[in-house]
């Protein structure tokens, strides 16, 4: 007689080592081996293994439902977008596409301070030629005539027309020295630095007098200014800007987060844009704020879905 390890039906059988039965009453099936004992082990084991893989696969199906539920709830949130942008239906939707704008201008903005950059660091770096020009004038305004022109390193000199004007062309460019002389007028020796594939002005004016070996001396070196440095820190700040009012742009058109709306138009502020980007950001701050039950809205309806 063998008892089921199941059930405790009672089953009168004939067995061997090894063999598979099966009671008649619960239908468990279990093998016998060493007696009742190692079977009821056998069985007990069996359910419980079975009994695991029925909880995870609950479990997983529970996560794939939940999983598709937020694709599914973020796929719609971007879809709406979308819809607000080329139908908005409120303040909400339109401060979002004037972000939207703001954004586009803050990188078009960035990306000239870039430019510049860019094109300060070929013009420093060429070597050749350069053209200088300018006026040279009196205390009063009056421009004056024949006034000779030497650069350090020429063996030649320029005259002013009557204007007052002068041209030099195809110089050496660099830290150069430039001196103004005409009779009757001081002296005067202008430091200056030639950039290539610029136009290179110097202006001057004279006073009347003699300065024998007083004459005059001006550094003009730190007023050519290195743009290179400023340009591409603007460039990086603009367009870093630039990226949280695009978020906070895609944030309203959702309705999704109030927070990061506002967070974008402050930074859409700041992101310049030629400054009709940062009017156009308070703009569409204010927008945001009297629309910002729409936000709450759709929290309230996401809750709802969870």
């Amino acid at each position: 007689m063998v008892n089921c390890p199941s059930c405790g039906q009672s089953m009168k059988i004939k067995t061997s080592f090894g063999d598979k039965i099966s009671c008649p009453a619960c239908e468990d099936v279990f093998s016998i081996k060493d007696g009742q004992l190692e079977a009821k082990k056998e069985i007990v084991d069996n359910k419980k293994e079975v009994k695991k893989e029925k909880i995870m696969g609950k479990i997983g199906e529970i996560k794939n439902i939940i999983k598709s539920e937020n694709t599914s709830s973020k796929n719609l949130e971007y879809e709406n977008a979308i819809e607000n942008f080329w139908n908005p239906d409120g303040n909400t939707a339109w401060a979002g596409i004037i972000l939207v704008i703001v954004a586009l201008l803050g990188f078009f903005a960035g990306g000239t301070y870039f430019m510049h950059w860019t094109e300060y660091e070929t013009i420093v770096d060429d070597v050749g030629l350069v053209n200088v020009q300018g006026v040279i004038q009196t205390d009063d305004g009056e421009p004056l005539e024949n006034v000779e022109i030497t650069l350090d390193g020429q063996n030649w000199t320029w005259n002013t027309n009557e204007q007052g004007r002068f041209y030099i062309y195809d110089v050496e460019g660099g830290i150069r020295e430039i001196t103004f002389n005409l009779e009757n007028y001081e002296e005067q020796t202008q430091k200056i630095e030639l950039e290539v594939g610029r136009i290179n002005v110097v202006n001057a004016i004279l006073e009347e007098g003699s300065c024998s070996n007083d004459c005059k001396y001006i550094d003009k070196t730190f007023e050519v200014d290195n743009p290179a440095e400023i340009s591409l820190v603007l460039s990086i700040i603009i367009i870093l800007f630039s990226v949280v009012t695009f978020y906070g742009s895609i944030a309203a058109l959702r309705k999704s987060d109030f927070s990061m709306a506002l967070i974008g138009s402050v930074a859409g502020i700041l992101s310049y844009g030629f400054m009709l980007g940062s009017i156009l950001s308070i703009v569409a701050m204010l927008m945001i704020f009297s629309d910002r039950d729409a936000f709450e809205s759709v929290l309230n309806t996401r809750k709802e879905n969870l």
